[in-house]
């Protein structure tokens, strides 16, 4: 074996996650994408036959686990490393191959494929074209990857047929605004990955529900510059659910309080307003995102840690005290379906936050941008915005991945 590159300090340095939705909009899985176009696991191997080390292949699969929080992850195979038996220390019930419609169709290769499924493993096809010489595969897969775009309707259907022929489904990927899903789903795709789920729905804007403007009403009074505490203990004893959802989270042991908090006002003296702010926000986010996917709501907890970790170590300490709530609040116009101008226009933000939700210039504009980065797996994107701040990319992916464990875990807290 001959490995070309030295052992990654953390997986975060190679991959990223990409979630893929089901018809109803629930996670199906993850679409992992590697840095630098490392897509073999964790190394880039060469030679006809080897075989990573087995220490190396647990690593990953650890790795890819807290990546994707035991979710099944589609990762791309090369042709040696699935002849060679390289998957063998994933999970079958995670691990979703991925294998090019480039690599070289031969007999050698489809029974590599045939075993692999014969092993429990799911395979995905990748960006399927319509060539004879790809027909041995699809008795053996069990997803179709399609750039959704780059297909016209009739392909699409020819796709779907196909798929409903040899008993594989098609994955639309790429998708880019609500439309495009609303189409894929109409022309019978079964699974979305995207970041069509973080833009707002095209649509006419409606007047908010009272629930929605009771929520805002609550954002508005915990974030304002003159913090009123017996406005924003009202307004949350207003609602039962709220109050106590917001107790039982502070209780949490995400949230690591040696003291039991009993009541709003107690957990003001013991977290302060800076606190208390963002969590209330959280709640109050969450409360609005109930009808949305929840990778919605993963998202915007992501984005918030990591806009407070990479602020922390790039802006002064009072600009950066707003990072977590830019993050977090980044995509109420998708989850409201309205223009983020008419949301920010009925909050009491500072400058600098509304600024950056409005992608104008502003301190926290970057931090948003970092996150943006990562969601797309744009690396020069990345390298450019680390050399900006002057921070190390190695720094930027432990803290994205350390905001996607701490994502993970505020989920399972509040279900």
């Amino acid at each position: 074996m001959n490995l070309t590159n030295t052992p990654p300090a953390s997986i975060s340095s190679f991959f990223i996650r990409q979630p893929i939705l089901d018809r109803n909009q629930n996670i199906f899985g993850y679409k992992v994408v590697a840095k630098g176009g490392t897509s073999n696991l964790l190394y880039r191997i060469d030679g006809e036959s080897s075989t990573p080390a087995p220490e190396l292949l647990q690593y990953g699969r650890d790795g890819l686990s807290r990546l994707t929080g035991g979710q099944k992850c589609l990762i791309d195979f090369k042709r040696q490393l699935v002849i060679d038996h390289a998957y063998e220390s994933l999970s079958p019930e995670t691990a979703v191959l991925e294998i090019s419609q480039q690599e070289r169709v031969d007999d050698e290769f489809v029974e590599a494929v045939r075993l692999a499924r014969e092993s429990g493993y799911a395979l995905a096809l990748d960006d399927f074209v319509v060539d004879p010489k790809q027909q041995p595969l699809l008795d053996h897969i069990d997803l179709m990857n399609v750039e959704f775009s780059a297909l016209d309707d009739e392909q699409h259907r020819n796709i779907i047929e196909s798929g409903n022929r040899y008993g594989f489904m098609a994955v639309a990927e790429k998708l880019e605004t609500q439309d495009d899903f609303a189409l894929a789903r109409e022309l019978g795709y079964s699974y979305f990955q995207g970041s069509y789920f973080c833009k707002p729905k095209k649509k006419r804007a409606q007047r908010l529900l009272v629930s929605q403007l009771h929520y805002l009403r609550l954002l508005k009074a915990v974030n304002a510059e003159d913090f009123c505490f017996d406005e924003i203990d009202e307004l949350i004893r207003q609602d039962v659910s709220l109050t106590v959802r917001l107790l039982k989270y502070l209780n949490s042991s995400a949230f690591g309080l040696r003291t039991k908090v009993s009541s709003i006002r107690q957990a003001v003296g013991l977290l302060g307003h800076r606190s208390l702010r963002q969590w209330v926000s959280l709640i109050a986010v969450e409360e609005l995102s109930k009808e949305k996917p929840l990778e919605l709501m993963i998202t915007s907890l992501v984005r918030a840690k990591l806009c407070e970790t990479i602020g922390q170590k790039v802006l002064s300490v009072e600009v950066a005290a707003n990072g977590f709530l830019t993050g977090m609040l980044s995509l109420l116009d998708a989850i409201l379906d309205q223009p983020m101008s008419e949301i920010l226009s009925q909050l009491d933000l500072s400058s600098d936050i509304q600024s950056a939700l409005l992608r104008q210039e502003s301190p926290l504009s970057k931090l948003l941008d970092v996150s943006l980065a990562l969601e797309e797996g744009d690396w020069r994107w990345i390298a450019a915005l680390a050399f900006q701040m002057q921070i190390e990319e190695d720094v930027i992916q432990k803290h994205y991945e350390q905001a996607v464990l701490w994502a993970s875990e505020i989920t399972s807290e509040m279900a």
